[in-house]
């Protein structure tokens, strides 16, 4: 009866153990899809010889190719949370896309910069040409090829959210900062 017993808890704690790998699962798959999507949209941009676009929502990134022949932007897939074919098996709003800026801000001075504190609200694109060049259109004025910021948050704690940085290069590095504050 006691090893039943002892079972019984020692089960209980590894269910908890693997809801809480879980939500840090979904934080950092969400931040390597958004990753990957950036650079597959740069790679798809060059090796087509056409324009790719990336729609950044607050739960997902929207990949749009140009298609010459419809003369329409054409969809390409999307990583949204929550989606198996994201990536993302369990999503809510605890893990979304904070932001995303013209340029590419070092970690450095991440401190004077003033960053996101919640989801974005509406949608921001970043669109690769052909030569792999972009530019990030957020609704004021788009630089081209100057880089981007995209602010990945965690608000799963009762804490001040947790950050990621992703950081776009003009020359196509891309780089990402877990746990920036």
């Amino acid at each position: 009866m006691v090893v039943v017993v002892i079972l019984g808890l020692m089960s209980a704690l590894a269910v908890g153990a693997i809801r809480q790998d879980e939500v840090a699962s979904r934080y950092k798959t969400f931040i390597d899809d958004v990753t990957g999507r950036i650079v597959s949209a740069r790679d798809l941009a060059v090796t087509r010889a056409t324009r790719v676009r990336l729609d950044f929502y607050k739960d997902r990134v929207e990949m749009r190719q140009w298609d010459h022949v419809a003369n329409d932007w054409v969809s390409a897939g999307a990583n949204r949370v929550g989606e198996v074919d994201g990536g993302i098996l369990t999503g809510n709003a605890d893990v979304c896309v904070f932001g995303v800026v013209s340029g590419a801000q070092a970690p450095s001075v991440a401190q004077n910069v003033p960053t996101p504190n919640d989801c974005m609200t509406g949608s921001v694109q970043m669109t690769f040409e052909a030569d792999g060049t972009f530019t990030v259109q957020d609704g004021v004025l788009g630089v081209p090829n100057a880089g981007a910021t995209i602010w990945i948050g965690d608000r799963s704690l009762n804490t001040a959210p947790k950050l990621a940085l992703i950081q776009v290069f003009p020359g196509g590095l891309v780089r990402t900062f877990d746990h920036v504050d």
